[in-house]
């Protein structure tokens, strides 16, 4: 039985432990989440909500999050951040990985509510940052 290459590589990745997930996607919604969605979005991000995934980006708060069309565009971090796809357990991945598994809904907080980056599975990349 073949596996998909992306499959292999996201199984392959560190898991992470689900208070530091629950960690970053708590900051995620404070951070990015208009004010009156943040807490249904905390709720849901901790439970996966593979099926409300595609409402998310509506509920971005447009001040703090811009399109941009590849990884270069997202500013060097150091490290790995939480990518969580809203079906799996959520991975470390850095940037130029995360890329690879697009397009597909999915997050990958790089520096807990401060940035991330939102992949849309119309195969749109927002870059989510806060001061």
């Amino acid at each position: 039985m073949n596996v998909d290459p992306k499959r292999r590589l996201f199984d392959s990745l560190p898991s992470v432990d689900p208070a530091a997930h629950l960690a970053h996607m708590t900051a995620f919604a404070h951070g990015f989440v208009i004010g009156r969605k943040r807490d249904r979005w905390v709720h849901l991000l901790g439970l996966g909500a593979e099926e409300d995934s595609h409402k998310l980006r509506e509920d971005l708060d447009k001040r703090k999050f811009r399109q941009v069309d590849s990884v270069a565009r997202v500013p060097p971090t150091k490290g790995v951040g939480v990518y969580h796809n809203f079906d799996s357990i959520a991975k470390w991945v850095d940037a130029r990985t995360a890329f690879t598994f697009s397009p597909r809904d999915a997050i990958l907080s790089l520096v807990p509510g401060k940035l991330a980056i939102y992949f849309f599975h119309e195969g749109e990349f927002w870059l989510c940052e806060s001061k």
